[in-house]
């Protein structure tokens, strides 16, 4: 009896749409989320989304929530969020490390920038993102000697 029982259901599990085949690839596929988390947690840690050395210089890119910061690893800047606006406006502290204290700034914008200097290097701080259904912001500190000096780019008037 239980070799049969076996064998029917290695039959339901062979057939498509039955519940003893769905079950079967429903462990498959924890397995396979378990590794992707694995993986994914090797790269992000603590908000911290990227960091890297280009060709053109140091990048990081981070996010906070409101109420957390985020400080990129090397320079030790640091960008609080305050308070996140629904208008995709934020207000965040930025701290640099040699500056006697940081700059309360309100109604930031993504796009907005700042340049840094700590010890003898400049860096760009840039807000990238202003999300307000995450409550968050995201930005990017970059190596100044990677970015463009030419200017920002002709525009169209607006009408």
């Amino acid at each position: 009896m239980r070799q049969e029982n076996e064998r029917y259901l290695s039959w339901l599990q062979g057939a498509p749409n039955t519940f003893p085949s769905l079950a079967h690839r429903i462990e498959e596929l924890e397995g396979e989320k378990g590794d992707l988390l694995a993986k994914t947690s090797a790269c992000v840690n603590n908000g911290k989304v990227s960091a890297s050395v280009t060709p053109g210089g140091y990048i990081d890119v981070g996010e906070a929530r409101r109420g957390r910061t985020f400080i990129d690893p090397k320079t030790g800047i640091s960008i609080g969020v305050a308070k996140v606006g629904a208008d995709y406006t934020a207000d965040i502290v930025l701290g640099i490390p040699d500056a006697e204290t940081p700059r309360q700034l309100k109604e930031v914008k993504p796009g907005a920038f700042w340049y840094a200097k700590v010890g003898t290097e400049t860096y760009r701080v840039t807000v990238t993102d202003v999300n307000w259904l995450s409550d968050s912001i995201r930005a990017e500190v970059r190596d100044a000697r990677s970015v463009s000096v030419s200017g920002p780019p002709e525009r169209a008037p607006i009408e």
